[in-house]
């Protein structure tokens, strides 16, 4: 069966075509996106003004035909912190519903983090049993603590990049009051969490996770996997990547092999992903290819989740 999953991102909007066995192998045939940043904007302004209503709808009428021109039988759409927080938000869901012809599922914080740790640990192999997800997205921060089929614990937080980028003045180099002012924010919510014993392994999700692990590993070799599922990211390089890239601009980022649409985000993002770190007492992360949109599709057709990748990416995963 050909699936597909259309997910209404608060950093962009992404679109998943897989196709699916009766055990739970995936099997990705295209991937497609349109970078909005609607997290910045609802953190800005509180709700979607007119402009963005319209990139918004355009883009997933767009990324809806795409899947239904390469053949998905099934199409599910999800939306996550943007649409859900912002005050005009039922209304922009009503939009695109109807210039799509999908029902659209307005995920809570905590049904995001449960799919997207569904959706990591059918890509993975851990060797402890109890592991933590980190799922970094642009509106919101989640957390999900358990064993490779039991979730016990999660967390949702308004930690996302592009929505701390925009509380800190949206700045594109970053100062070291700027840096503080990311650090100091993200401590002061993770204070406030009662965070469970730290895990035997920590893995994290996300677009702009992966593309912080791209370019770290693109510094260390000449040579870049078609995939960076499994890859081990420490917190020093991630805090040595973040130092490097803060005080540059994006065109200065962007020289220095960052991916263009990441490029305004990344230090914030290896900010919030440093202090997480530190929070649960972690000295590294393993990045998975799969999250959301794979949990989404496992969840939606009632198929078990894989232990371990079961599938392969048509390309690396950053890229879309």
């Amino acid at each position: 069966m050909r699936v597909a999953v259309l997910d209404l991102g608060s950093n962009s909007f992404r679109l998943l075509v897989t196709d699916v066995t009766a055990d739970g192998g995936l099997t990705t045939t295209d991937r497609d996106r349109e970078m909005l940043h609607l997290g910045a904007v609802v953190g800005e302004h509180g709700f979607l003004p007119q402009f963005d209503i319209e990139r918004s709808v355009a883009a997933a009428q767009r990324l809806t035909a795409v899947a239904k021109s390469v053949g998905a039988t099934k199409i599910f759409c999800v939306a996550t912190s943007a649409l859900r927080e912002a005050a005009n938000g039922p209304e922009v869901v009503k939009q695109i519903s109807t210039a799509t012809g999908l029902a659209v599922d307005v995920i809570t914080g905590t049904q995001e983090a449960e799919l997207s740790y569904r959706g990591a640990m059918g890509s993975i192999l851990l060797a402890g049993d109890e592991r933590v997800l980190i799922d970094l997205g642009g509106g919101s921060l989640e957390l999900a603590y358990g064993t490779v089929s039991n979730i016990s614990h999660t967390i949702s937080m308004k930690l996302g990049v592009s929505r701390i980028h925009a509380r800190i003045g949206s700045p594109d180099a970053l100062t070291p009051s700027h840096e503080e002012r990311v650090r100091s924010i993200v401590k002061d919510a993770l204070a406030k969490q009662s965070l469970p014993t730290p895990p035997n392994q920590t893995v994290a999700v996300g677009g702009t996770v992966r593309a912080l692990g791209d370019y770290v590993l693109r510094r260390q070799s000449l040579w870049m996997p078609r995939s960076l599922n499994q890859a081990l990211l420490t917190r020093f390089e991630i805090e040595e990547a973040t130092s490097r890239l803060a005080p540059l601009t994006s065109r200065e980022r962007i020289a220095e092999l960052v991916n263009p649409s990441r490029a305004l985000h990344l230090p914030v993002a290896g900010l919030i992903l440093s202090e997480v770190l530190r929070s649960l007492d972690q000295q590294h992360l393993i990045l998975s290819d799969w999250g959301l949109r794979e949990g989404v599709v496992f969840d939606r057709l009632n198929v078990p989740t894989p232990s371990g990748r079961r599938g392969t990416p048509a390309i690396s995963s950053d890229h879309c």
